[in-house]
């Protein structure tokens, strides 16, 4: 048997990872998780940095 983590926070494609529902499996699923985090941290940094350019761009503005 096969289980599914899905990401469906934010629009566009889901991110989708699959475990086996073992012990080894739940090692996948932690690991797994852990990249998601990752992605979800990679994201917000994106995001901060985007949003950050965009207040110096309206300060200059200004």
């Amino acid at each position: 048997m096969v289980k599914k983590i899905v990401d469906d926070e934010r629009p566009g494609p889901q991110t989708c990872f699959e475990y086996p529902v073992t012990e080894k499996g739940q090692k996948q699923k932690i690991s797994l998780l852990n990249k998601l985090i990752e992605l979800k941290r990679v994201e917000l940094e994106r995001t901060r940095s985007e949003i950050q350019k965009l207040m110096n761009d309206l300060k200059e503005a200004s």
